[in-house]
């Protein structure tokens, strides 16, 4: 495996773009909000309530893996022409990359994305008693 800490190559410098209209008017700042808080995300910039500029290290995302989970999660994104080549471009070389630097595919740190979500929304499976009454024995 290549040594890859000091690695620039790693770092990947991306633009999400999404499609309008959403109900949240911005989605540019919800994303970034819930992608800030992720290992592996280095910079985030909102440059309008449709554009999100992303840094991020390929040992933790793939944009493929990104934009997934944002779909997941209900953010609609441009689906323009130009937008499904760039797309393609990225998934192939993130790919190649991520196999010549000997990355293992981890699914845990696109979990904690959708637990964090899910455990900030409000549901009828949220427990309500303090923590320490919850561990009482």
């Amino acid at each position: 495996m290549r040594e890859v800490e000091d690695n620039n190559d790693a770092i990947k410098h991306r633009e999400i773009h999404f499609a309008e209209p959403h109900s949240s008017g911005n989605q540019a700042l919800c994303a970034e909000k819930i992608l800030l808080k992720a290992e592996g995300i280095e910079h985030t910039e909102v440059i309008s309530p449709t554009l999100l500029k992303i840094e991020y290290h390929l040992q933790f995302f793939t944009f493929s893996t990104l934009e997934n989970v944002l779909s997941e999660l209900g953010f609609h994104l441009d689906n323009s022409l130009l937008q499904k080549l760039k797309r393609a471009v990225y998934e192939y070389t993130e790919d190649v990359q991520r196999e010549n630097f000997g990355f293992a595919h981890d699914h845990h740190q696109h979990q904690e994305i959708f637990i964090r979500r899910y455990q900030k929304l409000r549901h009828g499976c949220q427990d309500e008693r303090p923590e320490h009454w919850r561990t009482y024995w």
